[in-house]
């Protein structure tokens, strides 16, 4: 029987690797043409959705949702990233370069180099903080604040979604083995430690994202069936824990996580800690704590009136969203996270 040798075996991993994330990048593209389709049934259904609403005035709030995300992709790279490389990694202009350019000539020794020459907990920290820098920034003002407040109606909340999922995945396609700054931008986040993998774990992100919050803004819409006011702040606690629970696993496991263990996932290095996961699991909670004692918020339908019927929704909320992150295919947790917290969400309120 004739064995591969570790090269051959290595690329037949990629290949395959490369395979899973374009279909899922076809997959959630469909599932974005079809989450159309869905918003425009529910609007025949529900037209308040946008009757009475000024179209010029729509539109215009729609493309500032658009030009917001964009230009926060922007200023992470450049008033957060290159400095934190330049910074706290302290590495040189080549090495930025390198780091912020396209990824498909990387090899393992390339993760190497950069672990020997930074020091591989240093490069693990930089990692997290650059990638989640740009989650919570992302998720907190656009998925929490933004979109859910600003956006009038069910209908324009979910266009809007819809928008900015496309504007943020659709131009990675094209962009995937460029250089340049146009390059660097929108593949702001690409971990050292994901390799030649980098910019596909990001694709994969991003394409996860066509579908994550549309689709768990319709769950919420029509399966809770919450009122408009009701809607917004349902909104806000679904993306709590891919906000913080997900950011502060990553860094939490990165600066302090000692018991390690392996995943599957994108990526050169796949690993989590115990740490992380705990971590993961008080955010959830706290983060949820927090939007629920917020002016307005719809205790009596969520059964959480009293600090024990509170922390009974946030128990479950947090343990299926730490238990989605934790054993989720890396890279796809996103989905998992949010679908999870919305059905939790979903279930509390309507009964």
């Amino acid at each position: 029987m004739q064995t591969l040798s570790k090269e051959e075996s290595q690329q037949a991993s990629d290949q395959k690797l490369n395979k899973i994330v374009w279909l899922n990048v076809l997959c959630c593209s469909l599932g974005w043409s079809l989450t159309w389709f869905a918003i425009a049934f529910d609007i025949a259904q529900k037209p308040a959705s946008f009757v009475g609403l000024p179209a010029a005035s729509v539109a215009a709030l729609l493309a500032g949702m658009v030009m917001t995300r964009v230009a926060l992709y922007v200023a992470e790279l450049f008033l957060i990233h290159v400095p934190t490389y330049l910074l706290v990694m302290r590495c040189g202009w080549a090495d930025l370069k390198l780091i912020v350019g396209p990824r498909h000539r990387w090899s393992e020794a390339t993760v190497h180099y950069f672990e020997t020459a930074y020091g591989e907990r240093r490069v693990k920290m930089v990692d997290a903080i650059i990638r989640r820098s740009s989650h919570c920034l992302n998720n907190f003002l656009m998925q929490t604040w933004l979109i859910p407040w600003l956006c009038p109606g069910a209908g324009v909340k979910l266009v809007a979604q819809q928008l900015v999922a496309a504007a943020v995945c659709f131009p990675l396609i094209a962009l995937l083995r460029t250089n340049g700054w146009l390059g660097a931008t929108f593949f702001v986040g690409s971990r050292v430690r994901d390799g030649k993998h980098g910019r596909m774990n990001k694709l994969n992100v991003k394409a996860i994202a066509l579908i994550t919050f549309p689709v768990s803004t319709l769950i919420l819409h029509s399966f809770a069936q919450p009122t408009p006011n009701d809607l917004k702040f349902l909104m806000m606690l679904t993306a709590q824990p891919l906000l913080w629970g997900d950011a502060l696993a990553e860094l939490v496991g990165s600066f302090l996580g000692r018991l390690e263990f392996k995943v599957s996932g994108v990526g050169e290095v796949n690993r989590k800690t115990v740490e992380g996961c705990v971590a993961c699991w008080l955010a959830c909670f706290v983060a949820g704590w927090v939007v629920m004692s917020l002016h307005g918020f719809p205790l009596h339908r969520m059964h959480a009136q009293t600090p024990h019927g509170r922390a009974t929704v946030l128990v479950v909320q947090a343990t299926m969203a730490t238990l989605a992150e934790t054993f989720t295919f890396r890279s796809f947790d996103n989905v998992s996270i949010v679908f999870s917290s919305a059905l939790t969400v979903s279930l509390f309120y309507r009964f």
